[in-house]
Formats: C-alpha cells, structure tokens, sequence
C-alpha cells in the first residue's frame, strides 16, 4: 500500500469537512477512491477517473464510481456543490488542457459551489510565506486547518510529499507495479516473470517497462508537469470572471488552489 494512496491528505479532509452536511461531492481523478470516504461521511460522493482498473478499485470497496475523462465529465452544469481533483492536474500535458480541466470541474458544480485542486510543486521544500499564500485570508485559512491536523501533518509529510526534486517542469517520473510474491518466495527469473504477464493479458509490461529485480518491479516512466508558484493561478485566470481563486497554498510537496464559481460559465467553444 502506497502511504499516498489509502487515506485523504490531512489538508484535503478539512476541505472536505468544512462543507454542510448532505453536500454532494464529485471526486475527479478518484483512483482508487482514497479520497471518497471522507466525503462520503459528510454527504454523498461520486468518483470519476480516466483509469479503469483503479475505477474497478473503487468500485470494489462499493463506491459509487465511472470512467470518466476529465476535459469531458459526464455530468450537466451546475450539478455538484462541492468538487476534489487530487493529484490530477500534474498529469495534464499541455496548458490548453489544463485549462479545460479546471473548467470541467467548475462546469458541474453549482454556483456559489468550490473546488480543490492539488498538483505536484517544483518547490519540494516549503517556500517562503509571501509565495506559498498570496493574501492573508488564504493564509489565515492554511493556518487554521494545518493546525487543525497538527498530528497527522507529521506523517503526511513524508507520505504526500512527492520526495523528488525536478530539474524542469516536463519530466518522466519512475513508477514500480511490483509483483505479488508470497513470503520466502524465490525471485524467479526476468524471462519467467515477462512470460507470465504475456499470459494474463499483460504483455504491454514487456513493452513498455523496464524490470527492476531488486524491487521486484516493472518500472513505467510516467508524465508528469511539476507546478511553480503562480502557475495555478494563472490557469484559473482563464476563468474569469465566472470563476474567483478563494485559496492557494503550498502542502507538503504540491501546490493546493481552491476555486469558487461565482456566475455560470459560457459555454466551451471546443
């Protein structure tokens, strides 16, 4: 069990229980649903996300789940009261689409309605206050709900942080898909372990992984488009005016946005 994906960040929980009860909250990018619990013990919550067998996850623990891409959510305007996008935005290849991701979540909520967004951050160590909150209501707000979760920020600094330092904001991230060994288990040879996979449907791991035997681990190189300071916001800027940035705040590793809309979006030209 990956530490970044069992439980809600501390800083993500607090968004959410500072909702009303019976809210109902869209988890965009759900993976395996590790946000969904939270909100479902403050209201009701559906998952999306692009990936089917962590949708198929989901769906297991018997959360309400699709597939679903983010820049075309199926769900009508004004729908949600309240969305999350966790750990989405930084596999988001281009600004354009980028752009059409943050209007896709503000499309399905209500208006008067918010979102959270958290995206990897070029700063992997906490920058100075003036970067991290830029006015003094957004940083009140961080303040209050960092002390809020004093306890857990202790682990979660070592779990949602991303641990990497980047050398530019387009890179390659490894990512390790272990196999299933039981206890005391010899390691069998590479060759075996490709031809196994061939046969459960999984010859795409000869293709396009690297197998590291240490780990045990076919190893994929995932996209990944690190955030500086600003840049969230001036993707949201492209909302305007409909849509006002409430927050932004840097947590453990990523840059966090809360967007809320404040009048219904024209209609997508694409």
């Amino acid at each position: 069990r990956h530490g970044t994906r069992y439980k809600a960040w501390p800083l993500v929980q607090a968004f959410v229980e500072a909702k009303p009860r019976g809210a109902l909250f869209a988890d965009v990018g759900c993976g395996n649903g590790k946000n969904m619990p939270a909100c479902n013990e403050r209201g009701l919550v559906i998952g999306s996300d692009v990936c089917r067998p962590l949708a198929a996850i989901a769906a297991e623990r018997r959360l309400e789940v699709l597939v679903a891409d983010i820049v075309a959510l199926p769900y009508r305007d004004n729908f949600f009261d309240s969305a999350i996008c966790i750990a989405v935005l930084h596999h988001i290849s281009t600004p354009a689409r980028r752009v059409a991701a943050l209007r896709e979540c503000m499309r399905i909520v209500r208006v008067g309605g918010d979102a959270l967004f958290y995206a990897w951050a070029m700063e992997q160590t906490e920058p100075a206050p003036s970067e991290a909150t830029p006015d003094a209501s957004a940083a009140a707000c961080a303040d209050a709900a960092h002390s809020a979760a004093a306890e857990t920020l202790e682990n979660a600094n070592s779990e949602g942080r991303s641990g990497h330092r980047f050398a530019e904001p387009d890179v390659l991230v490894p990512w390790h898909f272990r196999r299933p060994r039981n206890k005391g288990e010899p390691l069998p040879p590479e060759e075996e372990l490709v031809a196994a996979a061939e046969q459960e449907r999984q010859a795409f791991l000869a293709e396009h992984a690297t197998f590291d035997k240490d780990k045990n681990a076919f190893v994929f190189q995932r996209y990944c488009h690190v955030y500086s300071a600003g840049e969230l916001e001036a993707l949201a800027a492209e909302l305007a005016p409909e849509v006002e940035i409430d927050q932004v705040y840097w947590d453990t590793g990523n840059w966090a946005m809360v967007l809320r809309k404040v009048a219904q979006l024209p209609a997508s030209s694409t």
